[in-house]
């Protein structure tokens, strides 16, 4: 959070416990504020247009790429069935908006003789589907996603517009170094990764030869549809395995089930919801965008339903731990040469990729983590971990933790408590300790393999414990700590958040 706050020029963050007053008038908005403006009035008009519908939060993230209004259970549904990517607006949003504009403007003025016999009506669609994809991205934010993907849409509409093919890498590769310049820090995001993986994958995949595949003699009815479900599948695949080690990187997890998830979902949004979502956004001008929006909340439902059951279905996330910052170079390094190399010689891609991607689960996870303060802590059962913890700040950190070692972390399992503390027995040969009184300190530090008190604890006190003490001084000079021992509870490694602090991947 420092860091991104940083690079957003903000000094500091807070809250208010009064209401706000008015010391002097305003200076006139600048444009930036003029469109945050006019980004709030439209959220607005939506949520009030639909009483308040829960769904109206997911009609306000499409459209104006503010997910603030989201039921946290409706966005876990979402990650859970991996239909996060409809939340965030992306190329994805991009390329239906502007396909959408490209075909009715062109297939509409086919339709006029007159027109399309005398004039580039091809050019005037693309024309038009390049100023509603820039007013696009300036209601949505201009989040990385969208820089991205704007930038390649618009330089495929110049493309048809100047009569040149508008696929290959170099789309791929001028929008890189428009996102890059404009947003250095944006390389080291998730957003930038993901999206240009998937994006790179897809261009190197539907460059290869389709051998015949539907057979050209057969007829449009059945052509069509297989086309649209076999790229629909295709799509899916290649975005979810492209996008794979660098959501084990930041997320530590992968929805498993997100091929039928997408299949059942994606149509919906792509014939219904975004249609009409447009269509909403045009009749707002005229106050008329009730009905388009009705229909837009009922496509919403639908995919609403579908994350629902998706992400209730068992097993539905695979959890790793946090993938090293070698590892995912060699993911990248082996991905570019999967999708940029000719001929066989690409399979050395696969197998760096390969190498990269399992090493998650060659590095053993820590077998103790204790939080700053001490407020929690954690010890490695034989398959989860056994949490002890308390405040309000105690689930944020079970979430935290259970994405940097892959593995459930479970309330109390594993704990026994007194009034002198609490022992962890996580696995036989060595134990950890909370002591919280000074009481009952010697026979903790007799009896565990590390000891965390809740109380400063004095110098000859601390030379009475043989084993690694830790108090709240220690704590607030160190950070966070985790361990790593060994079968009879001795030490083999140990880490501090502050020997991390500036460290960078």
């Amino acid at each position: 959070m420092p860091r991104h706050a940083w690079f957003q020029g903000l000094g500091a963050v807070g809250y208010a416990t009064s209401p706000w007053r008015v010391f002097q008038d305003a200076e006139p908005p600048s444009l930036g504020a003029r469109l945050e403006t006019w980004r709030r009035m439209i959220a607005h008009a939506i949520l009030s247009r639909t009483a308040a519908d829960p769904r109206a939060a997911v009609a306000v993230a499409l459209v104006v790429g503010d997910k603030g209004a989201i039921p946290e259970a409706v966005a876990e549904a979402y990650r859970g069935s991996g239909l996060a990517h409809m939340l965030a607006i992306s190329g994805l949003h991009m390329s239906l908006l502007a396909g959408l504009a490209f075909l009715t403007v062109r297939r509409g003025l086919a339709m006029i003789p007159a027109v399309a016999l005398r004039y580039p009506i091809k050019k005037w669609a693309a024309a038009l589907a390049l100023v509603l994809t820039a007013v696009y991205l300036l209601l949505s934010g201009a989040s990385v996603p969208m820089q991205r993907a704007f930038v390649m849409t618009a330089i495929a509409l110049f493309a048809v517009m100047l009569d040149r093919s508008p696929f290959s890498f170099r789309l791929l590769g001028v929008a890189a170094m428009v996102v890059a310049l404009r947003d250095p820090e944006a390389v080291l995001g998730p957003s930038f990764q993901m999206s240009f993986a998937a994006v790179a994958a897809l261009i190197a995949v539907y460059q290869l030869p389709r051998h015949g595949f539907p057979p050209p003699e057969w007829p449009a009815f059945p052509r069509w549809p297989v086309l649209y479900a076999a790229g629909l599948v295709i799509t899916t695949v290649v975005a979810s395995c492209a996008t794979a080690p660098f959501a084990l990187y930041h997320f530590g997890r992968i929805a498993v089930y997100s091929l039928p998830a997408n299949l059942l979902a994606l149509p919906a949004l792509g014939f219904w919801v975004m249609p009409w979502g447009l269509t909403s956004v045009l009749l707002m001008l005229f106050g008329a965008e009730g009905f388009p929006l009705l229909c837009m909340i009922k496509g919403i439902g639908w995919i609403n339903a579908v994350a629902h059951m998706v992400s209730a279905w068992p097993g539905h996330l695979l959890l790793a731990p946090q993938m090293p910052g070698i590892s995912l170079g060699l993911c990248a390094a082996g991905g570019l040469w999967l999708v940029l190399a000719v001929g066989r010689i690409r399979l050395v891609g696969g197998l760096v990729l390969a190498v990269g991607l399992s090493s998650s689960w060659w590095t053993p996870p820590p077998d103790l983590l204790i939080a700053d303060e001490g407020c929690a802590i954690a010890v490695r059962c034989v398959r989860d971990y056994g949490f002890l913890g308390e405040g309000r700040g105690s689930a944020f950190l079970q979430s935290v933790w259970q994405s940097r070692t892959g593995r459930a972390m479970l309330p109390g399992s594993g704990w026994r408590c007194d009034a002198e503390g609490c022992v962890g027995a996580a696995r036989p040969g060595w134990m950890v300790a909370r002591s919280d009184y000074l009481q009952g300190l010697d026979g903790l530090c007799a009896r565990a393999s590390v000891v965390v008190a809740r109380y400063p604890v004095a110098a000859e006190q601390r030379a009475n414990c043989a084993v690694p003490l830790l108090d709240p001084s220690d704590l607030r000079a160190t950070g966070a700590v985790i361990f790593w021992l060994t079968d009879d509870g001795t030490i083999r490694r140990r880490q501090a958040d502050a020997e991390r602090l500036g460290r960078r991947p």
